[in-house]
């Protein structure tokens, strides 16, 4: 069985990648808001709190746990993500996605259809790689990063963790984004990128701290 911490479009995205793919059995979903207990999300009804289901684990050697917090709270989902023993999670991967034999993953990531991860690259823990992102060679993605539809990142790139980059940008090879950046929508980053900022445009350029790095 398999519970799916958070009710929005990435869970509904993990459910279906799982309705096709799994063995597991049950999916359930779990969220720590009250007032959407008992709810059905996606045909599927909200029945846990996180600290409800992790009491699955002692009784139940085959209960694992994906994480579906989305990009507004990457430093929160990496702060779950560490709270929780690494065996319980597992990779969620569309067979449309497209993997290379030679890439290195990580575990709890989630990779949706056309998504492409390339040579030699290498994928932390706790990752959401959106529909058609492109991930090419040598490359590196830190924990919890959120990669949007549409991506291009060029080869030998390096993220670092809690990253996220928006739909449809494109980094060009080589370059280095830090821990808790925010790439906009369509931007071009031309040149590496510190922690803790906002770029956007084309160049992108440094628009703003993010404040939000450390919530």
């Amino acid at each position: 069985m398999i519970g799916i911490y958070g009710v929005n479009s990435v869970a509904k995205l993990a459910i279906d990648i799982l309705r096709s793919t799994t063995s597991l059995g049950e999916v359930t979903l779990i969220d720590d808001d009250q007032k959407k207990s008992g709810e059905v999300f996606y045909q599927k009804k909200v029945g846990y709190s996180l600290n409800a289901w992790k009491t699955q684990f002692a009784s139940n050697s085959e209960a694992f746990i994906f994480l579906a917090i989305g990009e507004k709270h990457l430093a929160r989902r990496h702060e779950v993500f560490h709270s929780i023993p690494i065996a319980r999670f597992m990779n969620i991967i569309d067979p449309r996605s497209f993997i290379a034999e030679d890439a290195s993953l990580g575990t709890g990531n989630l990779f949706a259809r056309f998504s492409s991860i390339g040579h030699e690259t290498k994928i932390g823990h706790n990752c959401i790689i959106w529909t058609a992102a492109i991930i090419e060679h040598n490359t590196e993605i830190g924990d919890s990063c959120y990669i949007s539809p549409n991506v291009t990142i060029s080869g030998n790139c390096r993220l670092g963790r809690c990253t996220l980059v928006g739909s449809g940008a494109v980094l060009l090879p080589g370059v280095t984004v830090g821990n808790h950046c925010i790439v906009g929508a369509g931007a071009v980053v031309t040149k590496s990128v510190p922690d803790n900022t906002v770029v956007k445009g084309n160049p992108a350029k440094m628009i703003q701290h993010n404040s939000h790095s450390h919530e």
